[in-house]
C-alpha cells in the first residue's frame, strides 16, 4: 500500500513537469529563436573557367560541357596528329627498321672485330703458324674461336635490331 500512495504522487508530479514543458518550448521558440524559411533548393547552373582558358559549364538539368581554350585546342589537335603518325609507324613493316638498327650495330662492332683480326693474324704469324689449314675447321683453333665470336656477336645483334624495331 505504501507503494502505491508513492506511486500516484510520483506520477502527478511528472505529469505535471509534463504539461508544462512543450508550453515552455513554445515560448523559448516564439520569442528567442529566429524563424527560419526553407531554403532554395533549385539547381544554379554556373561556369568555371580554367587558368589555361578552358570552361566547364554545367546546364539546369546537371549535364555538363567542357570547352577547351584556342590554344588548347591547337595542342590537342598537334599532340593528337604526332600520336597517329607514331602509331602508323609502329604499325608498319618493321623489317625497313631492323635492317636500319642491324646495320648501324654492325657498323660499330666491324672495326673492333678487324683489330681482334689482325691482332690474331700478327701473332700466328710471329709463332710461324700463319698458312695452318685443318680440315676440321678451316684454321687454327684461334682462327675458329675468333669465327664463332664474330658469327655470335652477329646473332646478337640481329635478335637486339629485332627487339629494338
Amino acid at each position: 500500500m505504501a507503494f502505491g500512495f508513492l506511486g500516484d504522487i510520483i506520477g502527478d508530479i511528472a505529469g505535471s513537469l509534463y504539461s508544462s514543458l512543450p508550453q515552455d518550448i513554445t515560448d523559448l521558440y516564439e520569442t528567442q529563436l529566429p524563424q527560419i524559411g526553407s531554403p532554395d533548393i533549385t539547381f544554379q547552373p554556373f561556369t568555371v573557367t580554367g587558368p589555361g582558358g578552358s570552361q566547364v559549364t554545367t546546364t539546369a538539368d546537371g549535364s555538363t560541357s567542357y570547352a577547351l581554350s584556342p590554344q588548347q585546342q591547337a595542342m590537342q589537335q598537334q599532340l593528337f596528329g604526332g600520336a597517329q603518325s607514331m602509331f602508323q609507324g609502329a604499325m608498319g613493316p618493321t623489317a625497313d627498321r631492323e635492317a636500319a638498327i642491324y646495320d648501324r650495330i654492325r657498323a660499330a662492332q666491324t672495326p673492333e672485330e678487324a683489330r681482334q683480326r689482325a691482332a690474331l693474324e700478327e701473332r700466328l704469324a710471329a709463332q710461324g703458324r700463319l698458312g695452318v689449314r685443318t680440315n676440321q675447321f678451316g684454321g687454327t683453333p684461334e682462327q675458329l674461336a675468333m669465327a664463332k665470336a664474330q658469327a655470335e656477336a652477329q646473332n646478337t645483334a640481329m635478335l637486339g635490331a629485332m627487339q629494338q624495331a
